[in-house]
């Protein structure tokens, strides 16, 4: 059984812990240059996506997955906390949706189309330009999250609970 408070506990600081990761992961894969193999000069998905960039996508969401398995381990298991599974879900759904708000409004809207850093040496094309660009993705993104979100609560709930 899990409290209203360790519920939303577990959810903030896990939505904290995910978003400091995930600016360090973006951060990384700018220095990198791994954004190059997933997106061409307009900002969209290559097509074809060669090789490198197919491996850039698999590890991105092997670590949304592992970051679900990690808190589920770290922020659950350990303090003797066992939810059922449809609690695990949601808690996991709305971490997940808590990073894809921070994503879209912060990193995406706020940083690359309104303040449009001169250091990183944006285009203007319209992913760094529109706001309705990104506001589109979040569709798929809450599409996309549901179904992650399933998945990794069902490997978390096998495993550990």
């Amino acid at each position: 059984m899990i409290t209203s408070l360790e519920f939303w506990t577990h959810v903030g600081n896990w939505s904290l812990v995910g978003a400091v990761g995930f600016t360090l992961l973006l951060i990384l894969a700018s220095i990198t240059k791994a954004f190059q193999l997933v997106r061409d000069e307009e900002g969209l998905f290559r097509k074809p996506m060669p090789l490198g960039g197919w491996i850039v996508m698999a590890g991105f969401f092997l670590t949304i997955f592992l970051f679900f398995i990690a808190a589920a381990y770290f922020g659950l298991l350990i303090k003797g906390m066992s939810p059922s599974f449809w609690v695990l879900w949601l808690m996991n759904f709305l971490i997940f949706f808590t990073l894809l708000l921070f994503d879209t409004f912060i990193i995406d809207i706020l940083i690359l189309v309104l303040w449009h850093p001169a250091f990183l040496k944006l285009p203007d094309k319209e992913m760094f330009v529109s706001i309705t660009f990104h506001l589109k993705t979040m569709l798929f993104g809450t599409i996309f999250n549901i179904v992650a979100s399933f998945i990794s609560s069902l490997a978390a709930w096998l495993l550990f609970f």
